[in-house]
C-alpha cells in the first residue's frame, strides 16, 4: 500500500497537504453543490484506485457515500458505501466495515421513515 505523503495527498485530493481538514475541502465544496469539486472527487478516487492506494480509495469512497447521503442521493450513497465496504472486507479493515454498515443502516432507517403513511 505504500507510505502516505503530503505530496500524494496533494495529487489525490488537490490540497496543500495531507491533513484531514484540507483533504476535506474538496468534499465540502462538493457537498455545497460545486460541480467541479464533485468531478475532482471522482477523478481523485479513480486515481487512488488505479494506483492501488487502498486507504485513499477506502476513505474516499466512504466520504463520498456520506456526502451523497447528505445531498439526498440514497442510491448513489448506497453504491459508494457498498463499494467501500467490499474493499474494507477485502483488506480486513474492521473500522471501515463498521462505519459503512452504520451509514448503510442509517440510509435504510431514513428510507423506511419516509415511506410511512401520514397519520390521519
Amino acid at each position: 500500500m505504500g507510505n502516505f505523503s503530503s505530496a500524494r495527498a496533494h495529487r489525490i485530493w488537490g490540497t496543500g497537504g495531507a491533513s484531514a481538514p484540507t483533504r476535506g475541502a474538496t468534499t465540502l465544496d462538493a457537498l455545497n453543490g460545486s460541480e467541479p469539486a464533485k468531478k475532482l472527487l471522482g477523478q481523485r478516487l479513480a486515481q487512488a484506485e488505479a494506483q492501488k492506494w487502498t486507504w485513499d480509495a477506502l476513505s474516499g469512497r466512504t466520504l463520498l457515500g456520506k456526502l451523497l447521503a447528505k445531498r439526498g442521493d440514497p442510491v448513489g450513497a448506497r453504491r459508494e458505501l457498498a463499494l467501500a465496504k467490499r474493499l474494507a472486507e477485502a483488506t480486513s479493515n474492521k473500522l471501515v466495515i463498521d462505519d459503512c454498515e452504520r451509514a448503510l443502516g442509517e440510509l435504510g432507517r431514513t428510507a423506511r421513515a419516509s415511506q410511512k403513511p401520514a397519520a390521519g
